[in-house]
C-alpha cells in the first residue's frame, strides 16, 4: 500500500487511509471518512477492493447532510444497491442528524 500512497502524493493527491472490516463500520470510522470528504477541496476517490466499504462509508458519512433516498439514488447510479441499508441509514441519520447539521 505504501507504494500507492507514495505515487499518489508524488502526483499531488492527498492520501487518507481508513482501514475497516467489511460491514463493521465503527462511528469513528464513519466520522474519519466524512471528515476526509468534507475537508477535500477536489475530487475524492474512495477505494476498496470491491467498492462496497467505500460506498457504505460514503453513505453513512453523508447521511446527516443528504436524505437517504438521495444517497440510495446516487449509489444506484454508481452501480451499488444500498436498499438493504435503508433502515440502518435512517436510524443512523436520526442519531447523528442533529449533531452534524
Amino acid at each position: 500500500m505504501r507504494r500507492y500512497k507514495d505515487k499518489a502524493e508524488s502526483l499531488g493527491v492527498t492520501w487518507c487511509e481508513i482501514p475497516v472490516e467489511p460491514d463493521k463500520y465503527a462511528p469513528d470510522d464513519i466520522e474519519v471518512f466524512a471528515s476526509a470528504l468534507q475537508s477535500s477541496t477536489g475530487t475524492v476517490l474512495g477505494y476498496c477492493r470491491t467498492g462496497k466499504r467505500a460506498i457504505h462509508l460514503w453513505a453513512y458519512g453523508s447521511v446527516a447532510r443528504f436524505p437517504v433516498t438521495y444517497l440510495l439514488s446516487k449509489a444506484g447510479a454508481a452501480g451499488f444497491d444500498l436498499e438493504p441499508l435503508r433502515d440502518d441509514l435512517e436510524t443512523y441519520r436520526g442519531r447523528v442528524g442533529s449533531d452534524h447539521q
